[in-house]
């Protein structure tokens, strides 16, 4: 890869990670398709296999900071970097996690509003709840 063009790509990843300002007024997610399409558009210029797995790791961040985990494994899986992509499976597996506990907790609330719903019922009815 050329020295201008990597820097291109590295000042492009920092200008992401440091730019508070950015991060501030909620234009992170837009950074981060910015520094994926980059990084993109160098893997396909790359030449030197070196500069290759090094651009797969990078993406691999990006998109792991964007919670793709499962496209991030895949960048990793190219970089050849085990380390990393144990990280965004166990990434991949808390979030899945996440979702199914939230999913509990959705219809534990959707079971509560019924039975009180169920309940009021009964008080105007006038009887008392069954046993």
């Amino acid at each position: 890869m050329k020295p201008a063009f990597h820097a291109l790509i590295l000042a492009a990843i920092l200008a992401a990670f440091m730019n508070p300002l950015a991060r501030a007024q909620g234009d992170d997610a837009h950074q981060w398709v910015q520094v994926e399409q980059q990084i993109r558009s160098a893997l396909q210029n790359a030449s030197n296999p070196v500069d290759a797995r090094r651009l797969w790791s990078e993406l691999g961040q990006v998109l792991e900071r964007q919670r793709r985990y499962e496209e991030a494994i895949e960048a990793y899986r190219n970089a050849g970097d085990t380390m990393a992509m144990g990280r965004a499976e166990e990434n991949l597996r808390t979030m899945r996690e996440n979702a199914r506990i939230e999913a509990e907790n959705r219809h534990i609330r959707e079971m509560e509003a019924e039975r009180r719903r169920l309940e009021e019922e009964l008080r105007e009815l006038g009887g008392p709840p069954p046993r």
